[in-house]
């Protein structure tokens, strides 16, 4: 299964360990409500919710890939700037492994 590590408060956003192990850092800043600890525990948790789609996704998928089954790419419009750079890292992979 895929593991996942989540740590509030960290400036880098997704980092491999192994391949199916990712570590998922978040941070977050506001300037409202900054002594509201009500606020910060009600922002936290609808990040959480977030994140815990974003991992069950990521299982689904690690799944998938377990089983040489990997899921056709679907982009829309606001895929296309992580669709623009996935591109351009695997040209850059192949440039360097003719």
């Amino acid at each position: 299964p895929l593991s996942v590590t989540i740590a509030s408060g960290r400036p880098s956003p997704l980092m491999s360990r192994a391949p199916t192990t990712t570590h998922y850092f978040w941070g977050f800043t506001r300037n409202f409500k900054r002594g509201d600890g009500g606020m910060s525990d009600a922002l936290r948790k609808n990040i959480e919710a977030a994140l815990a789609e974003d991992i069950e996704a990521s299982e689904a998928i690690e799944h998938m890939l377990a089983f040489n089954q990997a899921p056709e790419e679907i982009n829309c419009v606001a895929d296309a700037v992580g669709a623009k750079g996935r591109r351009i890292i695997q040209r850059m992979i192949d440039a360097e492994n003719p």
